[in-house]
């Protein structure tokens, strides 16, 4: 997989889900643990764009169970800290400050996004009684504070997130 990655400095980032959502999760679990990896990666991407003009890299792990042994629905990710500019340059942004809110907001409203397209098109299980409960509830989880955005410092060498994300993706939550 190094072989595979720009030679620029990478983040690890965690995304996590508000567990106001876990239940509609379980009853839904392939349809919103896709969205939750595709809506992650795509939230990182329009903030790089976005922040630095840059075509980034993501490689995304899910997990469903915390360290807690609980469910909790969250995506590990290695972020590329630099990109393809649009002349087709390798840049490094020089400052690593990261807007989280910003990423939050992306992440939450194309999330919720992506929900309602499943509820619109009939293919949701859920107990709502009709499309007003449904906003309703939409509204809550959106002004929820339990959506997580956590992005780690640059690591210099792509080697160090590898190992990194690897050690969690390679052991299972029970071992």
């Amino acid at each position: 997989m190094k072989d595979k990655l720009l030679r620029v400095p990478h983040r690890h980032v965690v995304m996590t889900l508000p567990h106001v959502l876990l239940d509609l999760v379980k009853r839904n679990k392939k349809e919103i643990l896709n969205i939750m990896m595709r809506t992650s990666a795509e939230a990182l991407k329009i903030w790089m764009m976005k922040a630095f003009g840059l075509k980034m890299g993501v490689i995304a792990v899910l997990h469903t169970y915390g360290e807690t042994k609980q469910y909790h629905v969250h995506t590990h990710m290695i972020l590329s800290w630099g990109g393809i500019d649009g002349n087709g340059r390798i840049v490094v942004p020089e400052r690593s400050k990261v807007n989280d809110a910003f990423i939050r907001s992306i992440f939450k409203h194309t999330f919720d996004k992506a929900l309602i397209e499943l509820f619109d098109n009939g293919k949701l299980k859920h107990d709502f009684r009709n499309r007003m409960e449904f906003m309703s509830f939409i509204k809550h989880v959106v002004n929820k504070k339990q959506w997580i955005v956590h992005l780690e410092p640059p690591l210099e060498m792509p080697e160090q997130v590898i190992q990194y994300i690897g050690r969690y993706s390679k052991r299972a939550c029970l071992s």
